[in-house]
């Protein structure tokens, strides 16, 4: 998928991002031709991380001469097909046919003849392995183009700029006006009275922290607890979610638990529908 700079915008869904790391990945991007990873446990807002920093950086008056490059590799099984849709994003005219080597070294050509070029890499998880030498060839071959890289876990190049990203902060038993101040408790109350208009943000500021700490500050999972707002009582929703038990799980495994828990949640139909 390519996208015109005066797209970008168009794809960005608005989400409270971490200004540390939303600042350190727009530094980057000023700066830095090469290759930069952003990765983090699924869910953790890695790929809306990199799109709302694109559109800070991207405008059509002060980076008209900049291309941008989307390939999400998430159906991409192996690095040929990862060449394919590459390829085919930068209009090389990828075949089936050729050997993975010869596509690469087109899709190398293409990118040393172009001006500065910025290519995100989605969902390269399945490629961890086989991509580094690549991004290295293409690194060397076109020097002036900037690759970010998104998967769970960063991908080993030398010389690569690692911004991973964790769960936010989880609030502390304090006032109103203190946890307030917490991303996560901000997240939950936006999505909250997003999903129901009758959410009150001041009244269930305690629930909505205690549901923050029991979710262990992962941005998916409270954003999708905030959403079943419009079918359950804050305090309802609260007794229905499991305490944490385990204070050291993965965010990994924080996703699997809330996935689970949302599940049982759903009305027959719903879960029809998914399946």
């Amino acid at each position: 998928l390519r996208l015109a700079t005066e797209r970008v915008a168009a794809v960005v869904q608005p989400r409270a991002v971490a200004v540390q790391e939303l600042l350190h990945l727009h530094r980057a991007l000023e700066s830095t031709a090469g290759v930069i990873c952003v990765s983090g446990p699924a869910g953790i807002g890695k790929s809306r991380l990199v799109h709302r920093a694109l559109q800070q950086f991207f405008t059509p008056t002060t980076k008209p001469d900049v291309g941008l490059t989307i390939c999400d590799a998430a159906h991409s099984k192996d690095l040929h097909r990862f060449c394919l849709a590459l390829g085919g994003a930068l209009g090389v005219g990828a075949r089936h046919s050729e050997p993975t080597q010869a596509l690469s070294a087109r899709i190398g050509k293409r990118l040393a003849q172009s001006s500065r070029q910025v290519l995100v890499l989605d969902h390269l998880d399945g490629l961890r392995q086989e991509l580094p030498p690549l991004l290295r060839f293409w690194g060397q071959t076109a020097p002036h183009c900037t690759f970010i890289t998104v998967a769970t876990r960063p991908l080993h190049v030398d010389t690569a700029i690692d911004l991973r990203l964790g769960a936010l902060a989880v609030p502390p038993k304090a006032g109103r006006a203190i946890l307030l101040r917490y991303p996560a408790v901000r997240i939950f109350s936006d999505r909250a009275q997003a999903a129901s208009p009758f959410f009150d943000a001041e009244a269930h500021v305690f629930l909505g922290a205690e549901l923050c700490r029991r979710l262990g500050g992962h941005p998916w999972a409270i954003e999708v607890a905030a959403c079943l707002m419009d079918r359950l009582a804050p305090e309802r929703l609260l007794e229905r979610l499991p305490a944490r038990s385990d204070e050291d799980a993965s965010l990994s495994q924080t996703a699997h638990h809330t996935a689970h828990w949302i599940w049982e949640l759903l009305l027959p139909w719903e879960k029809e529908a998914l399946v």
